[in-house]
């Protein structure tokens, strides 16, 4: 009996201390995990932090226009807006294109776009106007909705307007697309007193080569 007893007491306290291990062991796991998903976190933040958002501007060396001048005065709203295409709208923005662009076929280089270069990926095939028409379509909107946010940069006289080259590839040919969206119709777009196809017929639109081109709507 006595042996028993004592059998019986050994067993309660290894099957006690092998629960306790058994718990030991799935906390030590889960507190492994948390920390993996904490390490990529602080990882993935310092990543994020490494953006050189400049390097999306246009290289203020390259001016040739008043564009030096407002793209120094209105630095800080430019990488703004670099942040906000790049971080929030996980948009690929083309490296020192965002700055201020005049219409070289007009040659009026006081009157100048805030512009903005995107790269939209691989549209392999399809007609060019078909394509071209299809990403204004898909981007359009929220970048004339984004640029609103920094009108202040629009009020300037020299300033007229807003300049969007969406780019692709297809059978691994760069292409391009660009339209040049006055101040008002812009106003009057992101408003919705003017409709997608109205904007698209009533704004300057010009091809890889810079020519001007009309899209079928």
């Amino acid at each position: 009996m006595r042996v028993l007893g004592k059998l019986s007491i050994f067993v309660t306290v290894l099957t006690i201390v092998s629960l306790s291990t058994c718990g030991s062991k799935a906390v030590v796991k889960e507190t492994k995990t948390v920390k993996k998903i904490e390490i990529k976190k602080i990882t993935d933040e310092k990543k994020a932090q490494k953006i050189d958002y400049g390097s999306f501007l246009v290289d203020v060396n390259r001016y040739t226009t008043n564009g030096a001048i407002y793209h120094k005065k209105y630095y800080n709203y430019l990488i703004e807006i670099a942040k906000i295409f790049i971080k929030k709208r996980k948009l690929d923005i083309a490296k020192g294109s965002i700055g201020f662009y005049y219409d070289r076929k007009s040659e009026f280089k006081n009157r100048l776009y805030l512009g903005i270069d995107i790269i939209t990926g691989i549209h392999d095939s399809n007609p060019y106007y078909e394509v071209a028409l299809d990403l204004l379509k898909r981007y359009m909107a929220h970048i004339s909705e984004t640029i609103a946010r920094f009108d202040i940069i629009l009020r300037e006289r020299e300033i007229i307007g807003l300049v969007v080259g969406l780019r692709w590839k297809n059978n691994y040919r760069e292409e391009q697309v660009n339209i040049w969206v006055s101040e008002s119709d812009l106003y009057k777009y992101n408003k919705k007193l003017l409709t997608f196809d109205e904007l698209i017929q009533k704004c300057t639109i010009t091809n890889t080569f810079g020519n001007i081109i009309k899209l079928p709507i």
